[in-house]
């Protein structure tokens, strides 16, 4: 494993924290969705481009940590939904 691969691994996985950390602070997420929705959308890009520049492993990852943040978004919208 290079170094390439290592620093998507990092970029992957603090886009993601970042991402859930909004989630799970209503208060945080409604004053700053912007960012919330900046963040997803960097997520997804960075690993689209995993897609097509690193190696597998660096893929499989991104696309589980993707497929996570979307159930907890969908999640998290039907839960603030089910509130009001």
């Amino acid at each position: 494993m290079d170094i390439h691969s290592i620093a998507s691994f990092v970029m992957l996985t603090l886009l993601f924290i970042m991402t859930m950390v909004f989630l799970f602070q209503p208060d945080l997420y409604q004053r700053a969705r912007r960012v919330h929705h900046f963040l997803f959308a960097m997520l997804i890009l960075w690993w689209a481009l995993a897609l097509v520049f690193e190696p597998w492993t660096v893929k499989i990852y991104g696309a589980l940590l993707v497929i996570a943040a979307v159930i907890e978004e969908l999640r998290m919208r039907k839960r603030r939904r089910l509130a009001m």
